[in-house]
């Protein structure tokens, strides 16, 4: 609610919050969309660093010998991963999504001009 909002409807606001309506205004549907944090993924550090070496151009099979899993298990991280992502409105489906996705969040660092 506006602190201009007229005193009726915030106590009529108060009152529908207090027996647990939803109370939305397009104020609040526009702090929604605005925050960068709504798509944000939690990755476990094991998906952060499965998601770094594969985002950077490995392949599974070798994310999985540096890392000592097997191919099966990086595959598995990468399943998660994409699923908490789709689960966030955030495609990740194929190996260039998540190069985004992974540049997005901070998990590789931005690829720099030369000039």
């Amino acid at each position: 609610m506006l602190k201009s909002a007229p005193i009726a409807a915030l106590a009529d606001a108060l009152d529908r919050a207090a027996r647990g309506d939803v109370v939305a205004s397009s104020e609040w549907a526009g702090a929604i969309d605005s925050d960068p944090d709504l798509g944000a993924v939690r990755l476990t550090r094991q998906e952060q660093v499965v998601l770094e070496r594969y985002a950077s151009g490995m392949a599974a099979k070798s994310v999985g010998v540096e890392l000592g899993i097997s191919e099966h298990t990086v595959e598995d991280y990468l399943r998660r991963i994409r699923h908490q992502y789709s689960g966030g409105g955030r495609t990740a489906g194929t190996k260039v999504e998540l190069y985004k996705r992974a540049l997005e969040d901070g998990y590789l660092p931005r690829p720099r001009n030369r000039r």
